[in-house]
């Protein structure tokens, strides 16, 4: 079921853009958002809003103040990172994105908040099906994008990542709890010392929510600076999971793969 921004709601804000991308949505609709600052973020960023900070140690309280106040839903939107140690409190936020993710939620939930997922509230983020840029996939990419799903699927059975690199049907890159920038950063070098005898851009960025992944939470994301970091590398182009991942600032993003001759395609798992 579609679902809509209560007219007041918390926005528990992560770190990049789509916290901004919410709050515009929200402000379109008419809601008012009191806005939870993780680590990384600064209050200042968001200077027309009520705003509170939030870790680990104080989570649970500020909801619990929230909810008296007669608050009821919350959505998470942007990027969230682990602390520099272990929690002893904690300790699934260590064992993969999944498990730290619902571990921090139970307590939220258990206050009686719905969790809307920014695909619910901001369904116009999602990728759909097809090719939005000028430059298209070749039989080779499709074969590698092919491949590529298949592998992310298995290694989200275990809660590893969400992101691969596969060229001619090679795995060249792996995304880990570091994140797909910094995979994309080992890639060209890659490439470089497998096919050294290529001089044209090969291969494929692929990504995909996991099987069974929270889409309240920890949906997907490419933006912009997925596209210039995938041309850097010598990529040919982005794939991704209609209906499972977001596209930032689309508009920009579409700009630059035509500048850079990429392509940006959204498939569907089956590959019918």
């Amino acid at each position: 079921m579609p679902k809509t921004f209560h007219e007041e709601f918390v926005l528990i804000a992560g770190t990049g853009h789509l916290p901004n991308l919410v709050l515009e949505a929200a402000l379109s609709a008419g809601a008012t958002a009191t806005v939870l600052v993780l680590p990384g973020r600064n209050p200042d960023d968001f200077p027309d809003h009520r705003c509170l900070q939030i870790n680990l140690g104080n989570y649970r309280e500020v909801f619990c103040q929230l909810a008296q106040d007669g608050l009821q839903q919350a959505v998470l939107a942007g990027g969230v990172d682990r602390p520099s140690i272990p929690s002893e409190g904690i300790p699934e936020i260590w064992a993969g994105d999944d498990s730290a993710i619902r571990s921090l939620l139970a307590p939220i939930e258990t206050l009686g908040f719905e969790i809307a997922g920014v695909q619910d509230v901001v369904p116009e983020l999602l990728a759909s099906a097809g090719v939005v840029s000028r430059a298209t996939p070749n039989k080779v990419d499709m074969g590698d994008a092919a491949r590529a799903a298949g592998i992310v699927s298995a290694l989200g059975r275990v809660d590893v990542g969400q992101a691969v690199v596969v060229v001619h049907g090679i795995c060249v890159a792996v995304e880990s709890a570091t994140g797909t920038d910094c995979m994309l950063a080992t890639v060209g070098p890659a490439i470089e010392r497998l096919f050294p005898h290529s001089s044209e851009r090969v291969g494929l960025l692929y990504k995909a929510a996991k099987p069974g992944q929270d889409m309240r939470v920890d949906v997907p994301v490419v933006g912009p600076e997925t596209v210039r970091r995938v041309a850097r590398a010598g990529l040919r182009g982005i794939a991704v999971q209609s209906g499972g991942v977001m596209l930032l600032q689309r508009a920009e993003m579409i700009d630059l793969a035509d500048m850079h001759g990429l392509f940006i395609w959204g498939i569907r798992e089956e590959f019918d």
